[in-house]
């Protein structure tokens, strides 16, 4: 199934979460990302206290979405009205159901102004979908695979951008977007993200059980997907096992000869077994020598 953004030309504002701010920051391409859109792009002053307080553990997100607050490329929008009705019934009842501060805020401000929200936590849309069902949603990947997006950064720029978002900030990635996500950065490289190596082991049929990080793709010299590979250490069906040193075959020698821990057992048990009969013995002596 060929993916394509849900990020369209009929959007006409888009208000952006946390988590996807942070994603185009470590793109090192978020404002030449976000001008290519050519709509109005908001965050809630939630979005801004939150990054904020990440600057305490060493983050620079906050500076940097400074920077595009200063140069207009972003706007800041505060809770009012229905907006913050909408919030509070977002941030109230079990937390099974209800949201943080910063994705409630960013859903009510979208839907209070009729435009899209850019979110990435499943939580977040499944509660959106049920409450605020008008709501159009969207990814950061949506953004990243938008026309003019690519038009403007170019293949090789998305790619670096996407592999940024990915390596850095571990953007979550859909099942329908996967593909598009590897024929942008390349299956070589898809061991090195984080957040794809549970869709390709599950795309192979791994089980998680098995050790490892999870079967991933590869390509061959001519750049075409081949079959998954195991990654990080797991050997693929078919390839002739590493040959073992001489402490690993004495191991298996040990075992073989019922020396690992029943082994064990068993001398135990007959060594207790001999020393009772050498005492029964001794007995028998001694009552004969009476």
């Amino acid at each position: 199934m060929t993916f394509s953004s849900c990020l369209t030309d009929k959007d006409d504002a888009l208000v952006l979460d946390a988590s996807v701010v942070i994603n185009l920051l470590n793109t090192d391409y978020s404002t030449p990302i976000l001008k290519a859109l050519t709509i109005p792009i908001f965050v809630a002053s939630h979005i801004v206290d939150e990054l904020k307080r990440g600057v305490v553990k060493g983050r620079q997100e906050s500076d940097l979405l400074t920077r595009m607050i200063d140069e207009r490329v972003v706007g800041v929008v505060e809770l009012r009205g229905n907006a913050l009705v909408t919030f509070a019934d977002l941030v109230s009842g079990k937390s099974s159901d209800t949201l943080g501060d910063g994705e409630a805020a960013t859903l009510a401000i979208a839907h209070e102004m009729s435009c899209a929200a850019a979110i990435d936590e499943r939580k977040a849309m499944r509660i959106a979908a049920e409450r605020l069902v008008s709501l159009r949603l969207v990814s950061t990947v949506d953004i990243l695979a938008h026309g003019k997006v690519r038009a403007s950064l170019g293949d090789a720029n998305l790619a670096e951008a996407t592999l940024g978002a990915l390596r850095q900030a571990r953007m979550q990635v859909r099942e329908s977007q996967f593909d598009w996500v590897v024929d942008v950065i390349g299956a070589k490289n898809v061991g090195t993200c984080p957040s794809l190596k549970r869709i390709a082991k599950n795309r192979a049929g791994v089980p998680k059980s098995l050790p490892g990080t999870g079967w991933l793709p590869t390509e061959n010299g001519d750049g075409e997907r081949r079959s998954m590979v195991y990654a990080s250490g797991g050997r693929p069906p078919g390839e002739p096992s590493k040959s073992r040193s001489g402490h690993d075959k004495a191991k298996v020698g040990r075992r073989e000869r019922g020396g690992g821990d029943g082994g064990f057992l068993v001398i135990a048990v007959r060594g207790l077994s001999w020393c009772a009969a050498v005492v029964w013995s001794l007995r028998i002596l001694r009552r004969r020598q009476w």
